[in-house]
């Protein structure tokens, strides 16, 4: 082959290896969610995109292939034709044979080197980390045919690797699922690429930490609880609810502990406007939510939802003693923030 074709077949192959760096990276990086959404917009190598994705090792390895073929490939006709082209250009009267070969030999050796670690692997890697998305959905279709024809190759050296594999006493290799770690540090990274906005990012990340909450951590301890009394004087009852105006509050025989229900203050007004007497809070009253002290947050939401309430009695082990209450609203601030109306002024 003449030198001129010998150095363009060169050339040919390092960009060929540069094609499979770059296809390799966007393959790892892509978001599935953004090829999800070009492909309901009805884009089609989006949805060559997405087979992609649904079977990466293999495509991986695919790219692979096609890397190392290129790369031998380069060292095949790469070093000879540039030590021939190097062999013309330098001074064969001034130097022997013995140094020209050499010289010719050590810069077609940096040449090649830097062509393919420059323009070989360098600039497609931080090109597919750029324009990751346009790569891939580039070459999603040169990278299926080149899939359906490496095939064959693929299964033989799949098996070859199994079976080196279970002689080192190793099975199949499976996909991990990312920790909760690991997706806490994606979520911070989404947060500072702009992806998601810092509230967004504290609200995902506070739902990892809802169910590792029990009720005895988010509940008000019942030394602060403010409660109707049956034993109590109808005035002084009225002043509790008066004085502090919730919106809730328990209702009890005697104490805490002898909690019958709870009372919405909106329901009690209207009834105290024909009895005057503590008959209107038992009329008011809805029924009883028990909290088991170590339930979690996510099962306390759980409970409130299927007993349609907002509040809920937390109760002991023995559910003798109650040692607090919690309400929807503090469930919900786990998850968003504090969301107390503010006083009237």
């Amino acid at each position: 082959m003449r030198l001129p074709l010998l150095i363009l077949a060169a050339f040919a192959l390092v960009l060929t290896n540069g094609m499979f760096v770059a296809a390799e990276f966007a393959i790892v990086r892509v978001r599935r969610t953004r090829l999800e959404e070009l492909a309901g917009e009805g884009k089609e190598p989006a949805k060559h995109a997405l087979l992609i994705v649904d079977h990466v090792s293999e495509y991986l390895a695919v790219t692979q292939i096609g890397i190392t073929a290129a790369s031998l490939g380069l060292g095949w006709i790469g070093e000879d034709s540039f030590a021939r082209l190097f062999s013309l250009l330098l001074p064969a009267s001034l130097l022997s044979s013995a140094v020209l070969h050499g010289t010719a030999i050590a810069a077609a050796f940096l040449s090649i080197t830097t062509m393919h670690v420059v323009l070989g692997e360098l600039v497609p890697k931080n090109l597919a980390l750029r324009k990751t998305e346009h790569l891939l959905l580039f070459l999603a279709r040169p990278l299926q045919i080149l899939h359906i024809i490496l095939r064959p190759v693929l299964r033989l050296f799949e098996k070859l690797s199994t079976f080196v594999l279970r002689c080192m006493g190793h099975g199949e290799i499976h996909d991990l699922p990312l920790t909760e770690d690991e997706l806490k540090l994606v979520l911070m990274d989404s947060h500072e690429d702009g992806v998601l906005t810092a509230g967004e990012a504290k609200i995902i990340i506070r739902a990892f930490e809802f169910a590792d909450k029990e009720a005895t951590e988010v509940m008000i301890e019942a030394e602060h609880v403010d409660y109707i009394s049956l034993a109590r004087s109808f005035d002084r009852n009225l002043d509790v609810a008066r004085r502090h105006m919730h919106a809730r509050l328990p209702l009890c025989r005697n104490d805490l502990d002898s909690v019958m229900g709870t009372v919405s203050m909106k329901d009690v007004w209207p009834l105290l406007l024909l009895d005057e007497s503590n008959a209107a809070f038992e009329r008011a009253m809805r029924p009883l939510i028990k909290i088991p002290y170590d339930l979690s947050q996510d099962g306390i939401l759980k409970r409130l939802q299927e007993c349609r309430g907002q509040m809920g009695i937390v109760r002991d082990a023995a559910d003798q003693k109650t040692l607090g209450i919690v309400t929807l609203e503090d469930v919900l601030e786990s998850l968003v923030g504090d969301v107390r109306e503010a006083p009237a002024r």
